[in-house]
């Protein structure tokens, strides 16, 4: 995940902004907009791993005993992936969301070597130490990725700022998207 985060990051800028032409402005916004939509497609993906391993933590240490078949992890998929008892998908419009990316597909190959669908569809058959193993590595990964997100938001922010000063002062035109 290192070597990957340093490549999402290694497009650069000045510290000076204002020296930096609006074509490459606009580029640069635009390839870190992707991998933040990239970033966050694959947190989603590793935030419901977490859920599921997360569910069947919970449920042994409520005092079930044996293992649960792959079926009962299904059946309750609703119940471990709502938000405040409510589905995501409950009373709320679905969410749009772009493509994911080449930065999506190499991350979610990453997610599948560190938590598998094998590992996923077999939950309940696993060890304590296997779930909790499984559980911190998620954890880790969700914690780097949403720092990664925090980096690309500050970055977009940045340039964001800098092109409306732009258009605000006059140095640059609406009417120059348009061409």
């Amino acid at each position: 995940m290192h070597d990957l985060q340093q490549r999402v990051l290694q497009r650069t800028l000045p510290d000076d902004l204002t020296t930096v032409l609006i074509d490459r402005l606009r580029a640069a916004r635009a390839d870190f907009s992707q991998a933040e939509s990239d970033v966050s497609y694959v947190r989603r993906v590793v935030q419901g791993r977490l859920d599921i391993v997360g569910h069947e933590i919970q449920r042994r240490s409520g005092g079930e005993s044996g293992s649960v078949e792959s079926a009962g992890v299904v059946f309750n998929l609703p119940d471990i992936l709502s938000v405040g008892g409510e589905t995501p998908l409950g009373q709320r419009r679905a969410a749009s969301f772009p493509e994911p990316g080449s930065l999506a597909r190499e991350l979610a190959q990453e997610v599948d070597q560190l938590v598998s669908p094998d590992d996923l569809s077999g939950v309940g058959v696993l060890t304590s130490d296997r779930l909790v193993e499984l559980l911190r590595a998620l954890e880790g990964l969700e914690n780097q990725l949403s720092g990664l997100r925090q980096q690309l938001h500050a970055r977009i922010d940045r340039i964001q700022n800098e092109l409306g000063r732009r258009y605000g002062e006059g140095e640059a035109s609406v009417d120059s998207l348009l061409q």
